[in-house]
């Protein structure tokens, strides 16, 4: 589940996509190397995603406790929630 601010950086992830795709559109004609250097772009940047995905987004190992901690105490005094 992403924070609210990983969900914001998502959306403008995508909105840059976007934008590489139109300036690359308009500006073929005056350099007809850019679509290849946007290919690039985008393949690094799926390997660098990846890479990121394997090393640093792994779940964390888990612990026996021997409770739930303070979660415990808000439990028991606000049965509500």
């Amino acid at each position: 589940m992403f924070s609210f601010y990983e969900f914001i950086v998502q959306v403008f992830l995508i909105f840059i996509t976007g934008l590489q795709f139109g300036f690359v559109t308009i500006f073929v004609a005056a350099f007809p190397l850019a679509p290849f250097f946007a290919l690039l772009n985008n393949i690094i940047e799926m390997r660098a995603d990846a890479n990121k995905f394997v090393t640093q987004l792994q779940r964390p190992v888990a612990t026996r406790v021997q409770d739930i901690g303070m979660k415990e105490y808000f439990l028991l005094r606000f049965p509500g929630f």
